[in-house]
């Protein structure tokens, strides 16, 4: 396993528990609260009550599962790479600006943290060619 991986994996594994557990929780509590009067009228056991919700469970992480995911991978990167800590995931890449020509294509200027446009970059070192009209 390279070593990148050998950092990356602890730190994604412990970022997926937290934030998967912290939405967990958060959408139960609000789920909870949504449905305490239907549980106080008519009078529901509270082993009733934790088996509604122990089976809603799956559900419930098939449905934040992907926001949890993509979360974890933004904070996994975040925390893993070196750099300044005040400019969340911009340090990895400054910009990228998106522009659509007339014939569809997407264009993107890109911007290193240090201000270096990779766009110029590749063109002078032949990597890649400037379309002119």
């Amino acid at each position: 396993m390279p070593v990148l991986f050998r950092y990356l994996l602890p730190e994604y594994a412990k970022t997926v528990m937290m934030c998967f557990s912290g939405l967990m929780t958060i959408y139960l509590v609000i789920d909870f609260f949504d449905k305490v009067h239907r549980f106080l009228r008519h009078d529901a056991y509270w082993l009733d009550i934790l088996t509604y919700f122990l089976l809603k469970a799956p559900a419930i992480s098939c449905q934040i599962a992907p926001l949890a995911f993509l979360m974890v991978t933004l904070l996994t990167f975040r925390i893993a790479l070196p750099g300044p800590r005040n400019h969340g995931p911009s340090s990895v890449i400054a910009g990228i600006f998106f522009i659509f020509d007339p014939i569809a294509r997407t264009i993107a200027d890109v911007f290193l943290p240090n201000g270096t446009n990779v766009n110029h970059k590749l063109v002078k070192d032949g990597s890649c060619w400037w379309y002119r009209k």
